[in-house]
């Protein structure tokens, strides 16, 4: 007999959830902004691109371009930036190749103002 599952569904907030994306646009779109003045191009990816996060989703950054600064750098300048909802950073050459075709496909849904 199979043992009954341990997860349980977990109830979602859509108020909560819709807050939280609006932050993190807003939040997104500040960061790509400040990076761009600085030569780098960033680009949202993930569930705030999507429009289908939970309420305690990060901001999924994808830095396509380092522009003359070194990747490292770049990655602590947006760590620097970032205030109430974490931030996680992925530098397009290092992408793992499993990862490559999820990041790659989330950046070709949803809205991102520019």
């Amino acid at each position: 007999m199979a043992k009954p599952s341990v997860f349980r569904k977990i109830e979602i907030d859509p108020v909560a959830a819709q807050n939280r994306l609006v932050e993190g646009r807003r939040e997104a779109v500040r960061i790509i902004g400040a990076m761009k003045e600085k030569g780098v191009i960033v680009e949202l990816f993930g569930s705030m691109r999507k429009g289908t996060p939970h309420p305690n989703s990060d901001i999924d950054l994808l830095v396509t371009d380092c522009g003359a600064l070194d990747p490292a750098f770049v990655m602590y300048e947006i760590e620097l930036l970032s205030r109430d909802i974490p931030v996680d950073v992925m530098i397009l050459k290092y992408v793992p190749q499993r990862s490559l075709a999820c990041v790659m496909e989330s950046l070709h849904e949803g809205w991102i103002e520019k």
